[in-house]
């Protein structure tokens, strides 16, 4: 897994590289951790390179979503791969098809 983010116009975009499983959430979980200590106006998870997902890694999704929400800061979603696209689509969390519309959707 590499994790690696990145400041656009105080949006922190996050680019999750490889899976979010059970055996990843150990990498994961300190890095979302320092990011949402950080005051960003908002958030977007580029899941382009995400290659799979369990029920763990959409918890930690959900979990780190909520935490933000509770400070009235948006979180959303951008390029999810078809395969997990599904996972997501009930709409909880906003996506786009590219992190140019998601970083529009803060305007």
């Amino acid at each position: 897994m590499e994790l690696s983010y990145r400041i656009e116009n105080d949006i922190c975009v996050i680019l999750l590289d490889g899976e979010i499983i059970l055996d990843t959430l150990p990498e994961i979980e300190p890095f979302l951790d320092e990011l949402s200590d950080k005051e960003f106006s908002g958030y977007i998870m580029n899941l382009s390179l995400t290659t799979a997902i369990d029920s763990l890694g959409i918890g930690l999704i959900a979990n780190f979503y909520r935490r933000k929400k509770k400070q009235q800061i948006q979180v959303v979603l951008c390029q999810i791969n078809p395969l997990i696209r599904w996972i997501f689509e009930n709409h909880i969390i906003s996506m786009y098809e590219t992190e140019a519309e998601a970083l529009g959707g803060f305007a």
